[in-house]
């Protein structure tokens, strides 16, 4: 399968073969190198998966397929590559913000000013960033219908996403976790310093059983997440991922795992799995304004744990690993406020490198 560009309309294209036919496909993407790499690692895999599947059809689609028929068709084709909440929460926008909007619109007759005018649209009513969370669907909704043949050119390639801002990380510091730990009961304490000292995610915790905990070799097995109610897969194969239990989460789980009474780690009075984290929010909430700190989510346990360990030196590396990000950049981006700075010496293993032949005459340059 060969992606170039296309010497007229400067798009990406993709050449490739079906059942012997040669089939050359338009992205409706500029040929850019952002592009490029979005086409090898999304669209081009997807595209291969469909061919060996047979679900690749080689006739032309009827220009008249509408939005809200093909929307909803793209959540079901990739129903079993998501887990159940993501498809469950793509449903959720195209038909609470996409197809009220498009209603029974042509695919094929929507313009770059229409998904303008539907940005603008949402950012009077919410924030950037979930503006820009919803409208990433979208495209990818587009850039399907561009590979199935139905558009010739992604709309979408002329709309800038929304500004977002970055975040100021608001993490727990060192006397705030000893604070909150003095006046939480056993339960939400055991809870709160679990996910401090692990980075875990709070959908991962609320998923986390006994049988994902080895006490022999002081490991946790994060396979599952849970968000409301639904318990699935972790989002990504770095997601995936077996973490070492350092010293206070090993002691912590061990005197806990003595009084278990269900297979789940953290369930609620009746012994069920909690449904969501809104408990801990609500819990840590009241806790907060008891000792007069500011408000956060229980999520900050997160960025508490990368916090600490890269301001005390641990290798980045580690701590990507630990909190399940596809790659070090991941961390470095979040995080890179926290590393620490410290003034010490840089490469004093040269004093004891005798290197000889120091130049002792100029090059004449001709």
């Amino acid at each position: 399968m060969r992606i170039y560009e296309h010497p007229k309309s400067k798009k990406i294209y993709v050449d490739f073969h079906v059942d012997g036919v040669r089939k050359r496909k338009s992205t409706g993407l500029e040929f850019t190198k952002e592009n490029y790499e979005l086409v090898k690692k999304e669209i081009v895999p997807t595209l291969e998966k469909s061919i060996a599947s047979g679900t690749f059809e080689l006739q032309d689609k009827v220009k008249s397929v509408l939005f809200d028929q093909y929307a909803l068709s793209t959540v079901e084709k990739y129903r079993h590559d998501r887990t159940a909440q993501v498809s469950r929460d793509i449903h959720n926008i195209i038909h609470h913000d996409f197809i009220p909007f498009f209603k029974s619109k042509p695919i094929s007759a929507i313009t770059s000013n229409d998904i303008v005018e539907l940005k603008n649209s949402m950012l009077d009513k919410t924030t950037a960033s979930t503006v820009k969370n919803k409208l990433l669907k979208l495209r990818f909704i587009f850039q399907e219908a561009v590979m199935d043949g139905i558009i010739q050119t992604n709309p979408f390639e002329k709309v800038r996403l929304p500004k977002v801002k970055k975040k100021q990380l608001n993490p727990f510091s060192k006397d705030e976790i000893e604070m909150i730990l003095g006046v939480a009961s056993h339960k939400f304490g055991v809870f709160f310093k679990v996910a401090c000292f692990t980075g875990m995610r709070t959908g991962e915790l609320l998923a986390l059983r006994w049988s994902n905990i080895d006490f022999n070799s002081k490991t946790i097995d994060v396979i599952q997440t849970k968000s409301k109610g639904i318990v699935g897969y972790t989002k990504n194969d770095s997601s995936f991922r077996t973490i070492e239990m350092l010293w206070i989460v090993y002691d912590t789980l061990k005197e806990y795992s003595e009084h278990k009474t269900s297979e789940y780690v953290f369930v609620n009075k009746n012994n069920k799995p909690y449904y969501s984290s809104d408990n801990f929010n609500i819990v840590l909430d009241t806790i907060l304004k008891k000792l007069k700190l500011e408000k956060r989510t229980i999520y900050n346990t997160r960025h508490t744990f990368a916090s600490i360990m890269l301001n005390n030196g641990e290798d980045i590396m580690w701590v990507s690993k630990i909190l399940g990000h596809a790659s070090a950049n991941t961390t470095l981006n979040n995080y890179a406020y926290f590393i620490s700075s410290d003034k010490k010496e840089r490469a004093p293993f040269l004093k004891n490198w005798h290197i000889t032949g120091t130049p002792t005459k100029k090059i004449n340059s001709k």
